[in-house]
């Protein structure tokens, strides 16, 4: 009966995840066929809540070029469409990622300044960085559509998430406390990106669209057949 419940135990042990692991996930995404787009990179903590004042991150997209059209990544083109929603450090928009250049890898990270407090991870997601996407086409676009990249996050380090206690003399940075954060092997470090079509106008649409068409050429018309009205009006003056 003891060796049975040491070997529950065990197996309980090693099938728990570790208090307070950091949990990462890779976002899948759609990117229209020589469009931008973006995708997300989520944050949470496992069980426990825990403390985190530093990351640092990188990024590859496999799979580019291929045949259709190659993707990369890019700055975001619109900073305020673009910034992401619960970003984890609560600024509006995350200034997490080094200069861009458009490239199939990038890198950055965000940080709490020294003697600020840092954020509290729980079970609920929280943005940790918005990646903007460029896709383009090799040839006629619609080709490019149904084809598919994979965005995978490189092995974070030991030192990737990170906890200062801020505890030590106010303004040095070297007699604080660091806490490297553990990674909970159930994060997702990649996710899919499909290119798509743009969008096709729906029925009632195309109906308004006609019907404005229709209007606007009508209007033409009145005014053309007036001017040619006042025209012959003043040749018949002149006539007469």
């Amino acid at each position: 009966m003891f060796k049975i419940s040491l070997i529950l135990l065990c197996l309980l042990t090693l099938c728990a995840p570790a208090p307070g692991a950091v949990i990462l996930s890779v976002q899948n995404a759609n990117v229209t066929a020589n469009g931008t787009g973006y995708v997300d990179v989520l944050i949470s903590s496992s069980l426990a809540a825990e403390q985190l004042t530093t990351t640092n991150f990188a990024f590859n997209i496999t799979g580019s070029p291929n045949l259709t059209g190659s993707l990369e990544f890019v700055a975001e083109p619109d900073p305020v469409n673009y910034s992401p929603p619960n970003y984890v450090f609560g600024a509006p928009t995350g200034n997490y990622v080094d200069s861009v250049t458009p490239s199939t890898s990038i890198s950055g990270g965000d940080y709490f300044e020294i003697g600020d407090t840092s954020v509290t991870l729980t079970p609920t997601t929280q943005t940790l960085v918005r990646l903007g996407l460029k896709h383009t086409a090799v040839g006629d676009p619609a080709l490019a559509v149904g084809s598919s990249f994979t965005i995978t996050m490189n092995p974070p380090g030991v030192s990737d998430f990170q906890f200062i206690d801020n505890n030590g003399t106010p303004g040095v940075f070297g007699d604080d406390i660091i806490t490297d954060l553990s990674l909970d092997p159930l994060s997702s470090f990649s996710g899919t990106i499909m290119i798509t079509s743009a969008a096709v106008p729906e029925p009632s649409t195309f109906a308004i669209m006609a019907m404005v068409g229709a209007g606007v050429v009508g209007r033409k018309l009145r005014r053309r057949k007036a001017e040619n009205l006042q025209v012959g009006n003043t040749e018949s003056h002149s006539e007469g």
